[in-house]
């Protein structure tokens, strides 16, 4: 979990780029979307690439009801190997 505190517009499908450093092949890897009373809005699941030379990884999960959700404030929460890598706030369609 990193980067900046995202804002998007209303109507687009929500992309997640995970990174992950020394992690094996194949580790289950959830992304959830909850709204601010921290109901699940939306998740996914994937699992982990194959590192490179300096032990990266990088996999593309989408969040399609990002699309239809309403106007406010989540959380977008990354889950490795069911445990918790801690959450990213982020606001659809508010300043």
């Amino acid at each position: 979990i990193g980067g900046a505190y995202q804002v998007i517009e209303n109507a687009d499908t929500l992309y997640i780029s995970v990174r992950t450093q020394y992690v094996a092949a194949g580790t289950p890897i959830s992304i959830v979307m909850r709204d601010s009373r921290g109901t699940t809005i939306d998740s996914a699941a994937t699992t982990s690439g194959t590192p490179d030379a300096d032990a990266m990884s990088r996999v593309l999960v989408t969040l399609p009801a990002a699309a239809t959700a309403a106007p406010g404030q989540y959380q977008i929460e990354a889950i490795l190997d069911g445990v918790s890598q801690g959450m990213r706030p982020m606001a659809i369609g508010t300043n």
